[in-house]
């Protein structure tokens, strides 16, 4: 301890100051160094949190982004059904639409036929029996009174059958 001395260094003042400086030391430990290094640590675990939840984020995306496009892919699919579906129905519709229209030109143009046919033969029957007034009074004017009523009956059937066979 003399060598302290000489040297002007007091040992009770240097063994204190040694205990001072411990005592800073634990302090500073205690109060400063913890919570920096706890506080380094949060922060080192919160980036590392980020780092993982963006990766699973990221790999979420991927998953979303494949789903989406097959859902898409299969919404495409199912629209071009649709579409083919849609089509063949209208041109079953149509083809339908055309052949029952067909089947009332036909009934139509038949029933147009049926109905001149019958206003044909109203119309000939009429003429017939028109021809056959005519020809009787004709025939009497021609004759005059001394053709009898058989006589203008024959007459007239006689020129009813010739307008037949002309007609016919």
């Amino acid at each position: 301890m003399e060598v302290f001395s000489q040297l002007g260094i007091d040992w009770k003042l240097l063994i204190a100051q040694m205990v001072n400086i411990v005592i800073l030391l634990a302090l500073l430990y205690k109060f400063l160094y913890k919570p920096v290094l706890k506080a380094l640590d949060d922060r080192q675990k919160m980036v590392t949190d980020s780092v993982h939840k963006a990766d699973e984020i990221a790999t979420r995306l991927k998953v979303t982004e494949k789903e989406q496009h097959d859902l898409l892919a299969k919404a495409r699919e199912q629209a071009q059904e649709i579409v083919a579906q849609a089509r063949d129905v209208a041109k079953a519709q149509t083809e339908e639409a055309v052949t029952r229209t067909r089947a009332e030109v036909e009934n139509v143009v038949r029933q147009a036929k049926v109905h001149i046919e019958a206003e044909k033969q109203k119309m000939l029957a009429d003429a017939s029996s028109q021809l056959a007034d005519v020809v009787v009074v004709a025939t009497k004017k021609i004759m005059g009174e001394v053709a009898d009523e058989k006589m203008e009956r024959l007459l007239a059937q006689k020129a009813v059958d010739a307008l037949k066979d002309v007609n016919v």
